[in-house]
């Protein structure tokens, strides 16, 4: 959410600007990246406790709380990619985007 703040803050004209356009720039930056990171460490513990715990990969309600991150990170990252010309994270968000759409079905 906080990326999406940023984005939006860069979206603002230049006379509503609250921040100077670098400072958020690069703390929108680093958020994503961060972000990013975690996404390896949650597969790698999906594969642990489905392949190592033999917990039976099945549809569980607990599942919803995964759909509304990634929807959230695909808006952020296609939010911060349009406001900074990045054509690659507009791409990556729309993506996200589409993934959570199915995993919500």
């Amino acid at each position: 959410m906080s990326v999406l703040a940023g984005a939006q803050l860069l979206d603002l004209p230049p006379g509503a600007v609250v921040v100077p356009r670098e400072f958020a720039v690069g703390v929108s930056l680093v958020l994503w990246a961060f972000g990013s990171w975690l996404i390896p460490l949650l597969v790698a513990l999906g594969v642990w406790r489905h392949v190592r715990c033999r917990v039976p990969l099945r549809w569980e309600w607990g599942l919803w709380g995964m759909v509304f991150p990634v929807g959230m990170y695909g808006v952020a990252t296609r939010a911060l990619g349009r406001s900074t010309g990045m054509w690659w994270m507009t791409a990556l968000g729309a993506g996200e985007v589409c993934l959570a759409r199915s995993s919500s079905r």
